[in-house]
């Protein structure tokens, strides 16, 4: 991964339809390392949702998150596997390019990588910045599995039922459902514990990020649901994706 030292100049420039911020920090931010990023700033840890994994195998790394609104300057820091996680001097900033995801309803970073990291995401909102918890790059050690078990039963045909094995990957702690449409919208967006999901039923969700009421399934449409298994340290395990028409 190159790791580069730039001089960023805060401007009025928006991502993802955010308002900007122009009230953080000085006009002009050294930016290098994520200490020199937080110093004389209020900052909050855990407070961006974001996991990495490596579907498309190799060294590459997809680094994903949310935006919630009003999220500005989404930034992706790196420090070595060998360094404590939670050692802000260690991260540096990256070269990754920030995109969207499902037409902006998540967001990501893409990285090439020859060696395992640490990856912290940061956002600005409202006079402060947003840390995610460290997320422990194992692409190498142990990289992302895609497989092929989920049932889908249509005890009613638009409110499917989505279930999965929760043998795949011992480490998983929380999975991530994504329900979208052939347009890449995403309809919902759900964490839960238990390795099944209902659209949409949230008795079991632990963690909600749609926005709004989610659109009602249309008899005869294609969708497709996207499942990730996430460990304690934010990898994702496992990755599975299907089509289905309700």
């Amino acid at each position: 991964m190159k790791v580069f030292r730039i001089i960023l100049i805060v401007v009025s420039l928006s991502f993802m339809n955010c308002t900007d911020n122009n009230d953080l920090g000085p006009q002009v931010v050294f930016l290098n390392t994520l200490d020199v990023y937080l110093e004389d700033a209020t900052f909050e840890t855990g407070a961006v949702i974001a996991c990495a994994g490596n579907t498309g195998g190799g060294n590459s790394v997809r680094t994903i998150f949310y935006p919630a609104p009003g999220m500005t300057n989404f930034r992706l820091f790196a420090s070595d596997a060998s360094n404590d996680p939670n050692d802000h001097s260690e991260y540096e900033i990256t070269e990754a390019i920030n995109f969207g995801l499902f037409n902006g309803a998540l967001n990501a970073f893409d990285n090439i990588l020859s060696s395992e990291k640490w990856f912290i995401v940061t956002a600005e909102l409202n006079d402060e910045i947003k840390l995610s918890d460290p997320i422990r790059v194992k692409h190498i050690t142990k990289p992302t599995t895609l497989i092929q078990d989920l049932n889908i039963n249509f005890f009613d045909s638009l409110t499917p039922t989505f279930q999965w094995s929760d043998s795949a990957d011992t480490e998983d702690v929380i999975y991530f459902e994504v329900v979208s449409d052939i347009d890449d919208n995403m309809l919902s967006g759900t964490y839960t514990q238990d390795p099944t999901f209902v659209y949409y039923d949230t008795s079991n969700v632990v963690l909600n990020i749609t926005q709004g009421t989610p659109t009602q399934l249309t008899a005869g449409n294609q969708y497709i649901v996207s499942v990730m298994g996430i460990s304690a340290d934010n990898w994702i395990n496992v990755f599975i994706t299907e089509s289905f028409i309700p």
